[in-house]
């Protein structure tokens, strides 16, 4: 016990190291042309066992409690509400091995957790074991990064997504609430409506926004949602990709989604070289895709185990189309022969609470508002593109975030939303205490830093821990 204690203090959260992967990337069922429902789907799979759990806890059936926790986890392994759960449950149940060890594996993510506030872990309290881990992920709460606030959007309900003319510099601001296309210059010290829901047909609540500079147009992926100021229930589940002219403002062509009345709306974008536009569908666990010259966006892989697909990147050859689920982490398609596959990542590396993914220099960039801390990550690949071998933290508990989401990549910079109202509005869009919405701050984050957190013997850790739980 006095060795583990030792290598213990010497621990940190492991960033900045190339990192071998604990396994291969798993291939991912496409259920495109799947028409029946499956019964034990994964949703009703995890709200059933949700329930479980919350009735043990309140029955004080701590070991029942234990055990729906444990198969929460194994459906969402990465998910830091339900591994904060268990060291609350194994410690209430005696396990203390297990309590230290599911501590370990969060701080080793870099995430941080309010451990004095929990009464549940006061069997830990007092080993210096608890203390250090504790300590540590206390201080992953510590700012980290040199990102900047450059502007701040002002008077604007609901912004959602950032896009960038790399032609004449000026930013392109989507809206929820107003359903809204605003551009400003590169200051983004004032926005002003570009293109709006008062265009006739297709233009809603908008959520995400795509350049093509070659083309001079801007997509825009736009739906229906009770947010909407002009939400009428006739229009439910409508949504569309709209060709806007990137000069004028004016709506080239209009692209809604032809699903037979099933509700959808599309969300985050990615482009290809050709014009292709890919979209996620944020309601179905699903990716559609728009080719050039072509009226409706066609689905080319859904999966019901995905439960809330955010971000899209495509990689620099258009081979690889990366997506982000909030719950579950990275996915990747494989576009030449229509393979999805589990992006294979190292234990290290915590991938829930996804928003915004993009592409970059051969890496992948992470924005992650659904942790604690709050963060931007780049994700060195492996030669395929199919596996994380190397985590780079660029920005983590930055003053100004609250729950940053969407930007865009403006050179070797990510310039992106650094809070969002969501949790600000109930469920028609207007603001919770009935006073006005903040600010919501635009960060500008380098992603070619090289700085690194300190890196200590995270490994020696993890073995000593092991050989404790061998001690009789």
């Amino acid at each position: 016990m006095h060795r583990l204690i030792q290598i213990a203090i010497a621990a940190t959260f492991l960033f900045g190291l190339v990192l071998p992967m604990e396994g291969q990337s798993q291939p991912l069922r496409d259920d495109t042309q799947s028409e029946q429902a499956d019964p034990e789907a994964p949703a009703q799979v995890f709200a059933s066992l949700t329930s479980q759990a919350a009735q043990a806890y309140s029955q004080g059936d701590y070991e029942a409690w234990v055990e729906a926790l444990e198969k929460l986890r194994e459906m969402r392994p990465h998910d830091p509400q339900i591994m904060a759960q268990l060291v609350s449950g194994y410690a209430e149940i005696g396990e203390r091995s297990k309590a230290f060890n599911m501590m370990l594996i969060m701080q080793q993510q870099g995430l941080a957790h309010d451990w004095e506030a929990n009464p549940h872990v006061e069997s830990l309290r007092g080993e210096r074991l608890y203390d250090h881990l504790k300590s540590l992920m206390d201080q992953a709460l510590q700012p980290f990064g040199e990102g900047r606030v450059v502007a701040e959007i002002e008077d604007i309900s609901m912004p959602e997504t950032l896009a960038h003319d790399p032609e004449t510099g000026r930013y392109f601001l989507g809206t929820v609430r107003d359903g809204q296309v605003l551009v400003s210059d590169d200051s983004m010290e004032s926005w002003k409506v570009f293109a709006d829901s008062e265009d006739e047909g297709y233009f809603w609540s908008v959520f995400d926004l795509a350049v093509d500079a070659e083309r001079r147009d801007l997509w825009v992926a736009t739906g229906v949602t009770r947010q909407y100021r002009h939400y009428q229930s006739d229009d439910r589940g409508r949504t569309a990709l709209l060709r806007i002219d990137l000069d004028s403002g004016e709506i080239k062509s209009r692209h809604p989604m032809a699903l037979g009345g099933q509700p959808t709306v599309l969300g985050s974008l990615a482009l290809a070289e050709d014009g292709t536009v890919y979209a996620a569908d944020t309601v179905n666990p699903m990716i559609v895709r728009l080719e050039p010259e072509t009226e409706h966006p066609i689905p080319i892989f859904s999966n019901p185990e995905l439960p809330s697909i955010r971000g899209l990147a495509l990689s620099g050859d258009g081979s690889l189309l990366y997506l982000a689920d909030f719950d579950l982490g990275l996915f990747v398609i494989r576009l030449t022969d229509g393979n999805a596959f589990q992006v294979a990542i190292p234990d290290e590396l915590n991938v829930s609470g996804i928003d915004g993914l993009f592409w970059w220099e051969g890496r992948l960039v992470v924005i992650q508002s659904g942790i604690s801390p709050q963060r931007v990550v780049r994700l060195e690949l492996g030669p395929d593109g199919l596996g994380v071998t190397g985590i780079v933290p660029l920005e983590a508990s930055h003053p100004a975030f609250d729950q940053p989401t969407y930007g865009t990549v403006v050179d070797d910079n990510l310039v992106y939303l650094g809070a969002n109202h969501w949790s600000r509005v109930n469920r028609e869009g207007e603001p919770l205490d009935g006073d006005s919405l903040p600010p919501v701050p635009v960060v500008r984050t380098a992603l070619d830093s090289e700085k690194a957190m300190e890196v200590r013997d995270q490994e020696a850790l993890r073995r000593a821990l092991q050989e404790q739980q061998r001690e009789p």
